[in-house]
């Protein structure tokens, strides 16, 4: 099989290893690459009428000769000739018309036996480039870049699809790092993964049979399996990874003493909404000890993903944190990110049911919310206005930074106004409350949990309204990012039904 690839230096990524991995499994292939770099649908037509710029052209990843880009196509027979977009374009659907469709035409007019094949990129990896195209994160704009390559397939009735962009999609899902530099995939694992997709979808090769390991860069065992694995869902899926997911990233909640919008990362939100409207809407607050954590960890898309698939919007809060401020700092940010989302939630399709929930730190924030009715009193807010609170491992007594800040030993029970069970009994109507721990959760944290309950239950609290769930096989918040036995998140999967239940 003779293949021509029509691209830039994504298709040089792609054929790194094409050739070798298919010469070590026993596939007769010739790899050629016509390339430069940086070149869009729209250059390549322009130099198809124009033949001015000559492109670097290769066979099995070893560079030949300068040609134009009609001298390469005319060049051999080919079995198969693939487009691609620039990946700077690759998320404009319009930028791929009518440019991919007059070159497949010229394509089918002058190699009549070749079939043309969209060789599907992948979205960036970094946060400046992704900020630069004013995307969040990879997630994002792999939505809009897939969609831009399935119109395309469409359109000019191409003859197969190459799913490369979702084999990489897929690796950094399960948290690696396929890029060198943030768009370009990585000299190892990166450029094995996308050559891996095309031999299974060029020659139908049984991927999970590979044995070639010639890379130019370590691939570790992790790697290697994880880049087997994704290119085998890729090819069974058929490129069909469509996020169903809406994106708001960085939204600022709080506004500065000048009435504008506070840029402050530390009092910013990211907003994943379901594709349908009336939707429910959980808030969540990140651990950390108020000293780190972030609102998009690495595990925020899979979470995000499942959520919304589930039909619920995701807010995940930052809230500023030592040094930069102290208590009760993050407890009025967390109560103007609840009063931002409560008044702008249903403008974007929610119901106007809101959960309010957190891990660790967090868990205190969503206690301090729930308990001390004063922080959303201050936005106008009741503490019946809330759907239900998640509190996930938060401690009910003053958090053990209060304490440091005060000059205390970290390691002192103290119950004062910046304790939650403090105010246990202050309101006449809390909603319902689900309460999540570990089996083995950190020292003091379960048992001061059942102090809170049994405060609650002392009060006269209706206590049918109130779950607690030990995650067994657990260390502290270890379960926010474990999977299920179905590849589910587990800790997601959990709020969820309690949010389904109320």
């Amino acid at each position: 099989m003779k293949i021509l690839s029509i691209g830039n230096s994504f298709s040089e990524d792609a054929q790194r290893y094409l050739h070798a991995i298919a010469e070590h499994e026993g596939i007769d292939l010739m790899c050629a690459n016509l390339f430069i770099g940086g070149c869009s649908l729209e250059t390549h037509y322009d130099n198809l009428l124009n033949e001015t710029r000559p492109y670097e052209y290769s066979e099995n990843a070893e560079f030949l000769k300068k040609s134009t880009l009609k001298d390469g196509i005319a060049a051999h027979n080919w079995d198969v000739i693939t487009l691609q977009q620039a990946s700077h374009l690759s998320y404009k659907e319009e930028s791929y018309f009518p440019y991919i469709n007059e070159l497949a035409a010229y394509l089918r007019k002058t190699c009549p036996g070749a079939k043309i094949y969209i060789h599907e990129t992948w979205s960036y990896n970094s946060k400046e480039r992704l900020t630069a195209q004013k995307y969040g994160t990879h997630r994002d704009m792999f939505s809009y870049v897939e969609r831009a390559y399935r119109r395309a397939e469409k359109e000019i009735n191409a003859d197969g699809f190459i799913p490369a962009g979702e084999t990489l999609e897929r690796l950094k899902n399960r948290g690696f790092n396929p890029h060198r530099d943030g768009s370009h995939a990585s000299l190892g694992v990166g450029r094995f993964a996308i050559s891996l997709t095309w031999l299974g979808v060029l020659c139908g090769f049984d991927v999970t049979k590979v044995s070639y390991k010639d890379f130019e860069r370590f691939v570790s065992e992790k790697e290697y399996t994880a880049a087997i694995e994704c290119a085998k869902e890729a090819i069974e899926n058929k490129g069909n990874l469509l996020y169903d997911i809406r994106t708001k990233h960085n939204v600022p909640y709080a506004v500065s003493y000048a009435g504008n919008p506070d840029t402050n990362p530390e009092r910013a939100l990211d907003i994943y909404l379901p594709n349908t409207d009336g939707f429910d809407t959980f808030i969540y607050f990140h651990g950390g000890g108020f000293v780190t954590g972030d609102k998009d960890g690495e595990f925020a898309p899979i979470l995000a993903k499942y959520y919304t698939d589930n039909g619920v919007a995701y807010v995940s809060a930052n809230y500023r944190m030592y040094p930069n401020a102290a208590y009760p700092d993050y407890i009025r940010d967390a109560a103007l990110a609840v009063s931002y989302i409560k008044k702008n939630i249903e403008s974007l399709g929610g119901s106007g049911r809101i959960f309010v929930g957190g891990t660790s730190a967090g868990g205190y924030l969503s206690q301090m919310l729930c308990f001390d009715k004063k922080w959303l009193g201050f936005n106008g807010i009741n503490v019946s206005d809330i759907a239900g609170f998640i509190h996930d491992a938060g401690q009910p007594t003053t958090h053990f930074n209060v304490l440091k800040e005060r000059g205390y030993d970290r390691r002192k029970i103290v119950v004062d106004e910046a304790a939650p069970i403090y105010h246990v009994g202050d309101a006449a109507e809390y909603p319902p409350m689900l309460f999540i721990l570990a089996d083995n959760d950190m020292q003091n944290r379960p048992e001061q949990t059942e102090l809170l309950l049994s405060t609650m239950n002392h009060f006269g609290y209706d206590m049918t309204k109130v779950e607690k769930i030990v995650i067994p096989d657990s260390t502290h918040s270890s379960y926010c990012r474990r999977l299920d036995e179905d590849g589910n998140p587990l800790f997601a999967k959990i709020i969820t039904k309690f949010i389904k239940s109320v």
